[in-house]
């Protein structure tokens, strides 16, 4: 029975890394359609946030993360989801970021990062990058968000909200212009060619679930 068991654990394993191998460091991940239950009113604040996202920047994307595959500071390889959360940024495994999770559900898209993209995320400059950003916090100043969502926030770099944290690696890489004000993009603008300055290309936007 044991022996069952632990192979139906690998043949579901075997098939969740078959269906995102193709997923690579620098590639976009946004969720779509949150919905978290209302259980608390952390939850209800959520949703609130949520909706003004979705409203303000006329789109169903709500939150962003990247793709990093073998983080140099991982204690286990793999392919993870990097992202900012209340307690700072944070590494988790694709798999558990992909799936809904209890009081949340949210649907996940990607975009594909070329080749190019992909040589930008060294060992050396993902070091780097987690470095700096090891202190930062979550950005919940809502005049932070107020100006972010009419473009007229400073650049910073000591907390971000989800999609300025993937803005900020993304320029630190070379993939958005170097003058890029990370701190006003939003889930939005990072799900298109329309809204920023590119160096590098992506794919359009696809669902993964």
């Amino acid at each position: 029975m044991i022996l069952i068991l632990l192979f139906c654990i690998s043949v579901v394993t075997s098939a969740l890394t078959m269906k995102y191998n193709g997923l690579k460091s620098g590639d976009i991940l946004l969720s779509k359609n949150v919905v978290y239950d209302n259980s608390n009113l952390y939850s209800v604040f959520r949703n609130i946030l949520t909706f003004v996202i979705r409203v303000e920047t006329d789109t169903s994307f709500s939150h962003a993360a990247l793709v990093i595959v073998d983080p140099p500071w991982a204690e286990t390889p793999g392919t993870y989801a990097w992202q900012i959360e209340v307690t700072g940024p944070r590494i988790i495994p694709l798999s558990e970021f992909i799936k809904d999770n209890p009081g949340c559900t949210y649907q996940t898209y990607a975009r594909n990062g070329t080749r190019s993209v992909q040589r930008l995320f060294t060992d050396e400059k993902l070091r780097s990058l987690h470095q700096l950003t090891s202190d930062a916090r979550y950005d919940n100043n809502p005049n932070d968000w107020l100006a972010a969502l009419h473009h007229t926030g400073k650049r910073h770099s000591d907390s971000f909200f989800c999609s300025a944290f993937v803005g900020y690696i993304l320029t630190q890489c070379g993939v958005l212009a170097e003058d890029t004000n990370w701190s006003d993009i939003s889930p939005r603008d990072l799900s298109s060619d329309s809204y920023l300055h590119w160096n590098h290309k992506y794919s359009k936007v696809y669902k993964l679930q």
